[in-house]
């Protein structure tokens, strides 16, 4: 992910709310439909 961009739902391993730092390892993004997967080189899944 990067500054500005938008995403519908992230999932992260951690929980974001007791250690930020989890938002900067996105295991998945949901964005208009379409899964992405793979951390900062994401890619559609499937």
């Amino acid at each position: 992910m990067q500054v500005g961009c938008y995403a519908d739902v992230i999932a992260v391993s951690d929980e974001p709310l007791a250690h930020v730092a989890a938002l900067q390892h996105v295991d998945v993004v949901l964005k208009s439909g379409v899964v992405y997967k793979g951390g900062a080189g994401l890619v559609p899944a499937g």
